[in-house]
């Protein structure tokens, strides 16, 4: 540990931030506001515990709530720490239990296989993340098969079924079964048959009394759909991202051995943003601290910027861990580094409406934030902007940051915030038009993108070739098709029927396999001059109707990356000026369609676009990943999405009641109170008053301005275009709340251009406006780029190769053979599992069986999975037969470690661990290998044909093995076990390590990793390579 760096930076820290620092026994609570600089406390904090204890960075945890607050965490801790930094485990919750349910699979077998109850056989049944489509595919059966009354209205039998799904998320999130909620629900029956029913004068039934039947009654059909969901996904082998935490929850409440292991382990507990954990998040961390009395346990937060309520997390959270923790003490950071005094002002100002605050319930808590930053002293105040209307508003937004270029501002130093993602669409559209670079934090739905839906439009038409579509016209004439016509309706009009005809002859050619000759059946139809071009048009048609015969006979994933490339679409999106935006979307559309294709291996053409009809029914999006590095480009998010930011500019947008304040949505189904699960403090109705939900509305917007460094700019329009019309709006009760302290702009000279600039096109075509470069691209993915052998191997075989499927990740469906080796490898897997636990060979049905369960899990055609099927059943028999007296309980199967070496990640599965020798700790590693037999020579690299790619692979096995903590083994030898047969007879190779090899291999990876962080990603110059290679027309060769 760098101490050097870590006394500078803890001398830089104020008062405040020193105490929480130094507190590093024991229960403590941190109140952080904006931009009081909790990271560098949590980073320092751990590098303070490290100093003073001398645990292992591996004793100590941190949890966040988001995955870039982890990475923020990581790289704050390791500018102060450098290298011991890689090894504290920084997690999300829900990253934190994967990794538990992937560090212990032996706790977590009934996530992995099962036994049949009647006859005691295991089957491979491993769990999957149900996708969002899926979701409702399984509530729409449901709502089919039970009998609803409250649930399933006549006329729009799932009416209910988007708010079905959020309250079930709801009830997993607060740590409730459907038992625990059956149990709330009996007891809320109970307390309503104690009130009064009807009015005493009148004897009419009471209206509220009314109201809570209904209400409670929606409830026991949500029970019935809850339970019946969590059936289906049992079937499925499903489970949903909620789930994932109660696995864990539920497993350390039963398996003592499992909570003392992670409890010895992890002597220290941070919590960043601890406003936003839920009951089941909070339940999770007790459990882990509840060997101590007053464990050390310290968490950083801040009620005012709990903006996630619909995720189960609110202010209670301060109040459960203040009565759970009685000694724990109090630290209030105030020193904000990031905003004006006249922001903090206007902050201030806003949230003291508030009355559910800490500072309200706990006392002696002082939350008057004092500017301390580099624009501490900015004079100007926050600027209101009253337009006439909405167009006003955007050219004022646009004009303005326009204005901010000039004189040299970065546009990465803006952001403009709207409250939905609707009004994000809204404003970008402007954006768009006027030529400024902007990028839309959490990534845009890729099929809103209008070439996507030009792609797919291609698949609609190919898969209703045969009917009469008159999409042909339309896809004809899609530019990366490059069809040299100038007008499809010039050549052939819209006579649907020339086509039809003309598929018809070229099925006729391909049937009698003569070739017709050209114009007979059309003689008079097409004047002699658009001949040529007709030959283009018949030529498209054979390629439809080769494309339409694919679509039967490869899976869906080997189709789409078929027709990506034959349809010329791939070339037209390198070749476009924002091709990276571009690749994104297409990388994220062919992600979708890998996973729809492995949840169902026949899916086929017309299933898939049919499922596009379910996700536009509810409102189901495909996102694109955003990268941020070194784009130099105006932010546009939501609010919720600004958490954690920070901008020197600020715009918010549509400052209007009913979007900020007032937002008020009736509850279609209002779940039972479940705060009192956590702390006697959370004894009222978990239903909302419109008063606490206009707090909540506060608090997002007290986030939102709270991201502003230097300029903060608020505007609405008093009238806004719905459904055709202009309708007149009054400002948000949030704007009343500050205006006072805030100054009005003149905006008149913008409202006297608005029509002229309306008339005008804005857009200029020729004007390139996509700044981003693939080197941002580049440099974004490996941000969390860890190494492995196989991407090592890559780069070192062909670095531009490596640079398209590694970085840019070029869709490509994975080969039918790495499907056989996967279900190989999960077959061998589960039959050493089996010895593990049972101390006896299993029978050879357990690997067979795995193997066939596997296969079929894999996306081949029928006609592959026959062949694997029949191949696999014999390579395993005989591989049983000749080894099955020498088999050896393995000490690890499918061992995944991370590790670092020096500052470069590097990973691995290894698919075996036995050991050599006990006592010593000594260990064999062992990869099994189907395909292809290697000799020992080829093995390391004597051969005239080796890569040396099997030897790199040994020795960083060994490399990783040594640099991982906690890892306490020896490896003393690699051993490539060759699982098929050659001329009968089975090989294993086996190899002790050379210490000046694995010197070697230390620096090849660390060159090669520094090449690669250089974007040094050269053609090879070993042409023999490039003759196979798919990428040979893309990378020129």
């Amino acid at each position: 540990m760098s101490d050097q760096n870590f006394q500078i930076a803890y001398q830089n820290l104020n008062p405040a931030q020193k105490q929480a620092v130094n507190l590093i026994e024991g229960s403590v609570m941190v109140i952080a506001g904006p931009g009081t600089g909790k990271t560098q406390v949590l980073a320092l904090r751990i590098a303070n515990i490290l100093e003073k204890t001398h645990v292992n960075p591996s004793n100590i945890l941190a949890l966040t709530f988001t995955e870039s607050g982890a990475m923020a965490m990581k790289k704050r801790l390791a500018e102060i720490i450098g290298h011991s930094a890689y090894f504290v485990p920084i997690y999300t919750f829900h990253a934190f239990c994967n990794q538990i349910i992937k560090e212990y699979p032996e706790k977590f077998i009934e996530l992995r296989y099962s036994s049949s109850e009647e006859n005691g056989e295991w089957n491979f049944n491993e769990m999957e993340a149900i996708s969002q489509l899926e979701k409702f595919e399984i509530l729409e059966k449901i709502i089919d098969k039970l009998a609803l009354e409250q649930l399933r209205p006549i006329k729009a039998p799932y009416f209910y079924i988007q708010t079905i799904l959020k309250s079930i998320q709801s009830i997993k999130r607060e740590g409730i079964n459907a038992e625990s909620f059956e149990q709330i629900l009996m007891e809320e029956r109970k307390a309503l048959e104690l009130e009064p029913k009807f009015n005493e004068k009148t004897g009419k039934e009471l209206l509220f009394y009314k109201q809570k039947e209904k209400n409670l009654n929606k409830n026991f059909e949500l029970l019935e759909i809850f339970k019946s969901y969590q059936n289906e996904l049992g079937k499925r082998s499903k489970f949903d991202f909620d789930d994932m935490i109660l696995f864990v929850i539920k497993k350390l409440e039963t398996d003592s051995e499992l909570l003392l292991m992670l409890q010895e382990r992890f002597q220290y507990i941070l919590v960043d943003e601890y406003q936003d954990t839920n009951n089941s998040q909070n339940k999770f961390v007790t459990l882990l601290m509840n060997y101590f009395e007053n464990p050390n346990l310290f968490v950083v937060g801040d009620d005012d910027q709990s903006i996630y309520r619909f995720q189960g997390a609110n202010m209670e959270n301060f109040l459960y861990i203040n009565d759970l923790y009685k000694n724990i003490k109090f630290v209030v950071l105030k020193e904000n580094y990031r905003s004006s005094t006249n922001i903090l002002e206007t902050a201030k100002s806003l949230i003291s409406n508030n009355e559910k605050r800490v500072t309200n319930v706990l006392g002696n808590i002082d939350k008057n934030f004092e500017a301390k930053g580099k624009f501490k002293n900015e004079k100007i105040k926050t600027q209101i902007i009253k337009a006439n209307n909405e167009n006003s508003e955007k050219f004022f937004i646009i004009d303005e940051i326009k204005n901010l270029q000039k004189t040299g501002v970065n546009l990465s130093d803006i952001a403009v915030l709207c409250r939905t993602n609707k009004d994000v669409s809204q404003i970008e559209e402007i954006f768009e038009r006027s030529n400024i670079p902007y990028q839309i934090e959490g990534g845009i739905d890729v099929l809103k993108d209008k070439e996507i839906q030009k792609f797919l439009k291609l698949f609609d038409l190919i898969g209703n070739i045969n009917e009469d579509n008159f999409l042909f016209f339309e896809v004809m004439q899609f530019d990366f098709l490059n069809l040299p016509i100038k007008n499809v309706f010039e050549v052939i009009g819209t006579d649907l029927s020339i086509l039809k005809n003309l598929l018809k002859l070229i099925q006729e050619e391909e049937k009698t396999e003569k070739p017709n000759l050209f114009g007979l059946e059309f003689g008079n139809e097409i004047s002699s001059k658009k001949k040529d071009e007709f030959v283009e048009i018949k030529i498209f048609l054979r390629k439809l109707l080769k494309w339409h015969k694919d679509s039967v006979n490869l899976t869906l994933s080997e189709f789409f990356e078929l027709v990506l490339k034959e349809s010329g679409f791939l070339d037209f999106v390198l070749a476009q000026s924002k091709h990276v935006e571009l690749l994104i979307k297409v990388n994220s559309l062919f992600e979708y369609v890998k996973n729809i294709n492995r949840k169902n291996k026949n899916l086929s053409l017309n299933e898939f676009m049919k499922s596009f009809d379910v996700m536009d029914k509810y409102n189901i999006t495909i996102s694109e990943k955003t990268f941020y590095h070194k784009l130099d480009a105006v932010k546009l998010m939501t609010a919720h999405k600004s958490k954690g930011l920070e901008f020197e500019y600020l715009f918010v947008y549509k400052c209007v009641d009913q979007v900020w304040g007032n937002n008020f949505s009736r509850e279609l189904i209002k779940l039972p109170s479940f705060s009192s699960q956590l702390t006697a403090h959370s004894s009222q109705p978990s239903a909302l008053s419109s008063n606490n939900e206009l707090e909540d509305e506060r608090r997002l917007f007290y986030v939102a301005i709270t991201r502003a460094k230097k300029s903060l700019y608020l505007s609405y329009a008093q009238k806004y275009l719905q459904n055709g019309t202009e309708k007149e709006v009054i400002p948000s009760i949030f704007v009343t709340e500050i205006e006072k302290i805030c100054e009005f702009k003149d905006i008149s000279e913008i409202e006297n251009s608005v029509e002229e600039r309306l008339k005008a096109n804005l857009k200029d075509k020729d004007l390139d406006i996509h700044k981003s470069k693939i080197e941002d691209f580049a440099l974004d993915k490996l941000e969390n780029f860890t190494l492995s052998v196989t991407a090592l191997n890559a780069y070192l075989y062909c670095p531009r190769k490596f640079f398209y499927n590694n970085i840019l990740r070029l869709p490509r469906a994975k080969p039918s053979y790495m499907a056989f080796g996967t279900a190989i490898h999960k077959a061998l897997e589960i039959f050493f599992r089996k010895f593990q636990e049972e101390n006896k060979i299993p029978e050879l049905n357990i690997m067979i069986e795995t193997f066939e369960n596997a296969i079929k899990k894999e996306t081949v055609t029928s006609d592959d999975k026959e062949r694997w099927l029949k191949k696999g059943k014999d390579v395993l028999t005989l591989y049983f037969e000749n080894y099955k007296n020498e088999f050896k309980v393995p000490i690890f199967l499918e061992k995944f470690l991370r590790t670092y070496l020096e500052d470069i990640p590097i990973s691995g599965k290894l698919d075996k661990i036995e050991y050599i020798d006990a006592d010593k700790k000594t260990i064999k590693v062992i990869d099994y290998k189907t395909g292809k037999f290697h000799t020992r020579n080829d093995i390391e690299g004597k051969t005239e044909s080796s890569t040396g790619d099997l030897k790199r692979q040994m020795l960083f096995y060994k490399i990783l093995t040594d640099a991982t903590p906690g890892f306490l083994f020896n490896t003393q030898i690699c051993e490539f076990d060759f699982i098929e047969a050659k001329d009968n007879k089975f090989r294993k190779e086996a190899f002790e390590l050379d210490l000046k090899d694995i010197e070697d291999l230390k620096i090849i990876i660390k060159e090669t990793m520094q090449k690669i962080r250089a974007l040094k990603f050269d053609k090879t110059s070993d042409l023999s390579k490039c003759g196979t290679c798919e990428f040979r027309k893309i990378c020129g060769r």
